[in-house]
């Protein structure tokens, strides 16, 4: 006969069960990051790989992230942009899902890395996506600093009513945390913007204009004119004559 366990011995077994894989995962870890700051990135890639099936083989743990987030630091600095988005981006929902304050982070890396890849739409979700955070964890200053890097990457898309709106409440809240010099970045990007609409809205207006405009009289005259030079051939019957 089966041996029936009772709910305390069952609760012991995964206590136990839990303890050793945290051991092992921890070892993992250690080992990996040793060769992480080595720069040893292609022989930490495995260790954090087997780090990461251990942690998600028995328990949810917040460790998960900072897993996927080292292996998606690992692959960018081999070059393999895929599979460091795919990593970070799964960092990123991990910390979100166990609201740890370091998805900031996560997602200001993956930001960088799409803007030096020049992927500039697909910045600005995640950029906005950092604001959100920011603002959560009440970053007021980085949400500033980031509503800036935002109208800057807009502006550079030619998004420009979106730049300038975003340009000027980086500016206010900037000014409103006393961070004066990145205010006043905010407000030289929201002037730039500024002059390019009132530009774009000056070429739309002459051009309506110009195609609107009716015929003047001096063309009108120069048209008759060149009419009236022409020599007219007299016909057979006025030649005869």
């Amino acid at each position: 006969m089966e041996e029936v366990r009772c709910p305390d011995a069952v609760q012991q077994v995964v206590v136990r069960l839990y303890d050793e894989r945290s051991g092992q995962a921890a070892a993992l870890l250690r080992k990996a990051n040793a060769l992480f700051e080595q720069s040893e990135f292609q022989a930490a890639v495995p260790l954090y790989e087997s780090c990461y099936r251990v942690l998600t083989s028995c328990y949810d743990s917040p460790a998960e992230g900072e897993v996927l987030f080292q292996l998606g630091l690992c692959y960018a600095s081999l070059n393999n942009f895929s599979a460091a988005f795919n990593h970070l981006v799964g960092a990123y929902v991990v910390k979100r899902s166990t609201k740890d304050k370091s998805e900031i982070a996560v997602l200001q890396y993956i930001v960088n890395m799409l803007l030096q890849q020049g992927l500039l739409s697909r910045a600005t979700s995640w950029l906005s996506q950092c604001v959100l955070a920011q603002q959560r964890w009440e970053d007021n200053v980085g949400a500033g600093k980031t509503m800036l890097t935002l109208a800057e990457t807009l502006f550079k898309l030619g998004s420009f009513k979106e730049a300038f709106e975003l340009a000027v409440q980086s500016e206010q809240v900037l000014r409103s945390m006393g961070e004066n010099d990145a205010a006043d970045a905010a407000a030289s990007m929201a002037t730039q913007t500024c002059h390019v609409l009132r530009s774009n809205a000056a070429t739309l207006v002459a051009v309506a204009l110009a195609a609107s405009a009716p015929v003047t009289s001096s063309a009108a005259g120069a048209s008759t004119a060149e009419h009236q030079d022409v020599e007219v051939e007299p016909s057979a019957a006025e030649k005869q004559k």
